[in-house]
Order: C-alpha cells, then structure tokens, then sequence
C-alpha cells in the first residue's frame, strides 16, 4: 500500500507539456491496448490532480488525444480511454465545456450513435463526456440539443446506461429546456 502524499500541483505546471509529450511517445512505441490504456491513465490522473489549473494546458491535452486518436482508430479500448480523458478534462474545467463543444461534439456523436457497433465499446464514455458537457456549460446549446434523439433510441436498446441516460434528461430540465420525449420514454426516467 503506498502512502498518500502532499502533492504540490504549481510545482508540477512547468513539466505538464513534457510529461504530456513523453506519454504520447511512449504510447506511440506500444502495440498492446491493454497496456496503452494503463498509460493514457495517467493523463486523466494529471488532469484530475491539477483540476482548474488544467485550463492553460487544455488545447495541449486536446491536441494530445487528437494525436492518439488517429493513431488508434481501430483499438476500441484505447479510444474509450481517450474519451475517458476528454471526459475528465470537461468535468474539472468549469465552463470550459463551452470553449471545447466544437472539438467534441463529433466525439460525442460519434460514441453515442446507436447504430453503430462501434459505440458498444465507447458507447458510456461518450454518455460521460455529452452529460459533463452539459453539466459544465450551464445551457444547453442548440448543437447539443441536435443530439438528443440518439438519448430515445439508447434508452430503449441499451438499459446499461439508465443512470446516466436519466441524468442527461434531469440536466436538460435543469437548464429550462422542455425536452419532449414522448409516451414510451417518460417511464423510464420518472423518479
């Protein structure tokens, strides 16, 4: 069991860039997904750790996964890790959702599409990352609103996801937004 210890993020904000490039080089070297995932780990570990602080460094982060992205298309474990990351990014960036919607809506749209077999690996990161964009930007966005119809048709062929599909739904009604969803839906997510 290791300790839990007094890390002091401001120490660490001038090796974010080099630490950063370092892990894209390694991943880069690596052929096993599985092992590539431990790694892209750290990234969400450094965002989470230095939450706020991220903020300078979020295109860098963003530019980073772009990066991995395309070097990864096919390993769907990996690309869940690296929406895992974008999610986390969202979520201690207050606001900050509103400065990334246009880099990750195809991301959002892409992992939460129901017809594509694609989304049964990346289907509830994308989930976390489309409700952290909501929560984060305090509106609802007419581009984010585009993509709700996607909600009904996961809703009714994936009940993995209830919890999260329900907190997409309350976050919407939160933002004064009606969302009409129809008979069939309304069901599911009454408390």
């Amino acid at each position: 069991m290791i300790e839990d210890f007094d890390f002091d993020s401001g120490k660490y904000l001038q090796f974010i860039r080099p630490s950063l490039s370092g892990i894209i080089n390694l991943v880069s070297d690596m052929s096993g997904s599985a092992t590539t995932c431990h790694i892209l780990n750290l990234i969400t570990v450094i965002i989470t750790t230095l939450g706020e602080q991220s903020r300078p460094y979020m295109y860098d982060i963003m530019q980073c996964v772009s990066v991995l992205w395309k070097k990864s298309r096919h390993q769907k474990m990996v690309i869940a890790n690296i929406i895992r990351i974008l999610g986390t990014l969202v979520e201690v960036l207050v606001g900050g959702a509103a400065e990334l919607e246009e880099q990750l809506l195809p991301v959002i749209a892409l992992s939460c599409d129901p017809y594509s077999q694609d989304s049964l690996y990346i289907l509830e990161e994308g989930l976390i990352l489309w409700s952290n964009m909501i929560e984060q930007s305090g509106f609802l966005s007419e581009n984010l609103k585009a993509l709700f119809p996607a909600v009904l048709v996961i809703a009714e062929t994936n009940r993995d996801d209830f919890k999260v599909l329900r907190k997409l739904v309350h976050l919407v009604e939160c933002n004064g937004t009606l969302l009409w969803v129809g008979n069939r839906l309304l069901p599911y997510f009454r408390k």
